[in-house]
C-alpha cells in the first residue's frame, strides 16, 4: 500500500539538542511549525524560500507566527538536529541508493488551518554533490495513520540532518 500524502514540514526527532527564541521582524512571512526558517540581513529569521540562501539556515521553527507579526519565535537550532520529514512524491522516487545524499525542502507555505508546515523533501534535488539542505540520513521506521508500515517511494517518511547551517561546518555525508 502506498505511503500517504501528509506533509508536516521538518520535525526535530530525537532529543531537542538546543532551543532558542529569535526575533522575527513584522515584514517575515508566516511561520507554520516546523517550518525550515532562515536568518535574514537586518539579523532576524524568515521562512527558507523567503529569504537568503540555504547557508542561512538557523533551524526550524516550534511554534506557528503570523505573516507582519514582529516578535520572538522559538526554534530548535542545534546544527546536529535530527528531523524527519515526508518526500514530495513528486518526480523522483527515493530509493535505498539515496540514503547519504543530500537535498533541499520545497520552500512551501503552512497549512493555514493547522498552521503546521508544508515544507518536504524535494526529491528532485537529492544527489551526491553535498551543497543541499539536508543530508538524507535513513528511511523512518513507524506505522502510518492508515496502519501501514512507511516503505521508501514516494510519501515516504525519512529521517534528515542538517547539511548546510548557519551555525554548522559543511562537512556531509555517512
Amino acid at each position: 500500500m502506498a505511503n500517504p500524502d501528509r506533509a508536516y514540514g521538518f520535525k526535530p526527532w530525537g532529543p531537542l539538542l538546543a532551543v532558542k527564541h529569535l526575533q522575527k521582524d513584522a515584514a517575515a512571512a508566516a511561520f507554520g511549525i516546523n517550518d525550515v526558517v532562515l536568518q535574514t540581513t537586518d539579523g532576524g529569521v524568515d521562512v527558507a524560500g523567503a529569504a537568503g540562501t540555504i547557508s542561512n539556515t538557523v533551524g526550524v521553527s516550534l511554534e506557528y507566527s503570523a505573516t507582519g507579526t514582529a516578535g520572538r519565535v522559538m526554534l530548535a537550532i542545534d546544527p546536529g538536529q535530527m528531523m524527519h520529514a515526508q518526500d514530495d512524491g513528486d518526480s523522483d522516487t527515493v530509493v535505498l541508493a539515496h540514503l547519504g545524499e543530500t537535498g533541499d525542502s520545497t520552500f512551501t507555505t503552512l497549512n493555514t488551518t493547522t498552521k503546521i508546515s508544508t515544507q518536504e523533501i524535494d526529491t528532485s534535488t537529492l544527489d551526491a554533490s553535498g551543497v543541499n539542505q539536508f543530508l538524507l540520513l535513513d528511511i523512518l521506521l513507524s506505522d502510518n495513520t492508515d496502519g501501514t508500515k512507511n516503505a521508501l517511494g514516494d510519501n515516504g517518511d525519512y529521517i534528515v540532518q542538517w547539511a548546510a547551517h548557519r551555525r554548522g561546518s559543511s562537512t556531509v555525508g555517512i
